[in-house]
């Protein structure tokens, strides 16, 4: 293309897309079409614009100003709960499945529902007037031709997937329109899915060889992967009724290992030989990530992010969801806000005047956390999912093998004020600190307790009550247990936070301003990370488990090997002192052999569903997966009941009859209507 890919989206790209999308606020924000738009989409320089406007607008998965994505995905599930601190209570919906998820929901269903016809209506006028491009058009002449069109198809792919995960049976309109259309009827899932994966071959059949000179770019082997997903997702069904309902065949668990391998095969991609440098951290203790593992050659497709934020706008945002022009001088579509989204309320920690203060790397708001679950997710042995900690300190315990857990989350702290901040009171343990746990040192008044960026607080996957926790642990610095998040007490609603270690996946220390200025405070709101949405990791464990569902164990265990040996803790590999005392680990030696599992670990259908929801959380955690996963292995309800902290949760989705699986049709579609069916053909069951 004329148009530099790398330089993403121009200005004037913007507001061509502005031209083009704010036509019309109505069914769907389907755009209408007029005649000089039309004639404009016929041009190259047109294409171009409808191109980079699809790019930009993916860049709402990280926006600050919603979190539909975050809540719609994330929130809700066995191992991460969406917290009600720091004013958000009004979305706990999400997290406590009541009566407010409904049609009406303007902030989270309707953003997410509206954002992605948005998309699926500009890959549709992409893909019906890209043929009418002039002859004399370098489309007519080279691939970019096919790459445009292959474009068109992958994101008419991909915001059909989005919206069938969330809703099941949607509107599936196919052709751009001239008028604005309002008589839609509902398409099955299976007819979506059916379509999806059409859109998806024609898309990888269609595009180039990913190359990193257009880093960020669809490429062949990002559509092969989205493509091995969605097969991957109807041979997840089961049960005889989400069989019919998801259009299930049996050649789909072949389907989706196949083309999985396809971009395994392609070499093109390496797996990262450190876990902890797939998302920019050199060592997961220190104070500080790097970006080198920006370009890392682990990633199939990532959103890309400019430090330059005039080019990382949405371009279409008239409704205002995406912006808030009051306080921003420039679209909030240019920020990257997954940094706060799941950090714990560490700061909180400030009983005894210590506090570990919000700080740039890891602060701002706290939106999800994992839950007490998630941990012990992280210990299982292969063929031990059951249970509550009873892994700790056996031969079942992973952790001891398994690096991903401290390399994922925040388990330890540093001293980040002043030095003289910390220093004991009096020779009296208890006058030192409310929770001061009988430490074997010699109290001096006076003398420092810490220096600058010490260990101060750390945490243990243990459940303990305070009283144990005093008397097994006797350190110079603090350590918390999870118990406090299982056992309330009199803590503020927000404190429940404080207890939990921090995603890193997303953590940040380059984060900008309002004013697009760089700022390493606390309150600094912009990160211009790049958003990973495939890598070569998950397409691992696709391959493995589409070759487990189809029986063909050997190549699945061989598929999951290499995701789990590049796990293992390795040769000299610094490691956290809770793999000593907490799960009966060396200091030292390379645990790649104690991953690996076998074909007996694997060998059923319920084998091969346990473990693979439990390894794609570990390898995946907080990469706002595990909503559609339990879904598609008919687990939700199940896992929810069982692990979530809040007993309301566990009731609710228990007694909802299965409603909680799909998300509601918006009304405003429904009432825009021309010839609405009944409102059982309108909208999802339970809703009405």
């Amino acid at each position: 293309m004329k148009t530099s890919f790398i330089k993403l989206v121009q200005p004037i790209l913007i507001v061509l897309s502005i031209c083009f999308l704010q036509s019309c606020k109505k069914f769907l924000d389907e755009p209408v079409i007029s005649k000089v738009s039309s004639e404009y989409y016929t041009t190259e320089n047109g294409i171009n614009a409808l191109v980079n406007s699809m790019y930009s607008r993916m860049r709402w998965q990280g926006s600050g100003a919603t979190q539909s994505f975050l809540r719609m995905n994330q929130y809700g599930t066995d191992t991460w709960w969406g917290v009600a601190g720091n004013n958000n209570t009004s979305n706990q919906a999400f997290d406590n499945y009541s009566t407010a998820i409904n049609s009406l929901d303007a902030t989270t269903i309707k953003v997410f529902w509206e954002v992605n016809y948005r998309m699926l209506y500009s890959a549709n006028v992409l893909i019906t007037n890209l043929p009418s491009v002039t002859k004399e058009s370098l489309y007519k002449k080279s691939a970019d031709y096919n790459q445009a069109l292959g474009e068109g198809y992958f994101f008419r792919a991909y915001s059909l997937l989005s919206l069938t995960e969330q809703f099941g049976g949607i509107p599936m309109p196919l052709k751009a329109s001239d008028e604005a259309a309002d008589d839609i009827k509902r398409a099955s899932a299976a007819e979506v899915y059916k379509q999806i994966i059409n859109d998806f071959r024609s898309a990888q059949s269609l595009m180039k060889d990913f190359n990193t000179i257009e880093y960020g770019r669809l490429s062949k082997q990002a559509a092969q992967h989205f493509l091995a997903k969605s097969y991957l997702e109807r041979a997840s069904a089961t049960s005889v009724k989400e069989k019919t309902r998801r259009g299930y065949l049996s050649s789909d668990a072949d389907s989706a290992a196949y083309f999985a391998d396809e971009v395994i095969k392609s070499g093109l991609f390496a797996m990262e030989q450190n876990f902890v440098n797939v998302y920019d951290f050199n060592n997961a203790y220190s104070m500080t990530p790097d970006r080198t593992a920006q370009a890392s050659k682990e990633r199939i497709w990532v959103i890309k992010y400019s430090k330059n934020f005039e080019l990382n706008g949405f371009g279409d945002d008239e409704a205002g969801f995406m912006s808030n022009e009051g306080s921003f001088p420039i679209d909030r579509g240019n920020e990257n806000a997954r940094f706060a989204w799941c950090a714990s309320g560490y700061q909180k920690i400030n009983f005894d005047g210590l506090s570990t203060s919000r700080n740039y790397l890891l602060g701002r708001w706290v939106y999800t956390n994992p839950t007490p679950h998630a941990f012990d997710v992280f210990g299982y042995s292969p063929i031990t999912h059951e249970g509550v900690n009873s892994g700790l300190n056996t031969i079942n315990d992973y952790n001891r093998y398994d690096s991903r857990m401290y390399k994922t989350f925040r388990f330890t702290h540093f001293a980040s004020r002043a030095a003289s901040t910390y220093s004991w009171q009096n020779t009296n343990p208890a006058d030192n600190n409310t929770y001061n746990w009988g430490l074997n040192t010699l109290f001096v008044p006076g003398q420092k307790r810490f220096a600058l960026n010490d260990t101060c607080v750390s945490f243990t996957p243990e459940r303990l009550t305070l009283t144990q926790i005093k008397n097994k642990y006797k350190k110079r610095y603090f350590v918390y247990t999870l118990q406090q998040q299982d056992d309330f007490g009199e803590l503020r609603i927000e404190d429940r936070t404080a207890y939990i270690p921090s995603l890193l996946k997303y953590a940040d220390n380059e984060r900008y301003n309002s004013t697009a200025t760089f700022d390493n405070n606390p309150s600094a709101t912009r990160s211009t990370k790049d958003i990973v949405l495939a890598r070569l990791a998950e397409t691992y464990l696709i391959a493995a488990e589409g070759y487990a569902r189809a029986g063909k164990y050997d190549l699945a265990v061989a598929r999951t090997n290499m995701v789990r040996e590049r796990a293992a803790w390795k040769n000299n590999e610094l490691r956290p002192w809770q793999v000593v005392e907490v799960h009966g680990g060396s200091q030292s030696g390379d645990m790649s052999a104690n991953m690996k599992i076998t074909a007996n670990d694997i060998n059923s259908l319920d084998k091969t569903v346990g473990f693979f929801l439990d390894e794609r959380e570990r390898e995946l955690s907080g990469e706002l997966n595990r909503w559609v996963d339990l879904v598609r292995c008919e687990k939700l309800i199940e896992y929810v009941a069982k692990f979530h902290p809040l007993q309301d949760t566990r009731t609710n989705v228990a007694a909802g009859s299965g409603k909680y699986l799909l998300r509601p049709i918006p009304q405003t579609h429904i009432d825009r209507l021309r010839n609405p069916g009944a409102i059982t053909e309108e909208q999802n069951p339970g809703y009405y």
